[in-house]
């Protein structure tokens, strides 16, 4: 059973309001599973499309026969390795930032 945040009143189960004084109930929720929920998602984000990157970047590279377009495609598939390795930083960066909050209870 839960109580009303503004009033005290006793709520019903599943009531975004309360019936006594008709305040808004907002539901508790964790930091800690939303930021661990947007960094995975953020880590698939970055998966996929550096490897979609350099796959797409080695099969056009495959097919150039001219010098120029071959080194700018390697440039190319160079740039995406380059971005997955900065945002793998990122993603371990935020995740050891997750464990020091955690650590302190914040």
């Amino acid at each position: 059973m839960s109580f009303c945040k503004k009033c005290g009143s006793e709520l019903e189960a599943g009531n975004n309001s309360c019936p006594r004084c008709g305040a808004m109930q907002h539901p508790e929720f964790n930091i800690k599973k939303i930021a661990d929920f947007c960094v995975n998602a953020y880590e698939k984000i970055v998966i996929i499309v550096s490897a979609v990157m350099v796959i797409i970047t080695a099969i056009v590279g495959g097919f150039m026969v001219e010098p120029v377009v071959g080194i700018i495609i390697w440039l190319i598939g160079s740039l995406a390795a380059v971005l997955f390795c900065g945002a793998a930083l990122q993603i371990t960066y935020i995740r050891k930032s997750l464990e020091n909050i955690e650590k302190r209870g914040n």
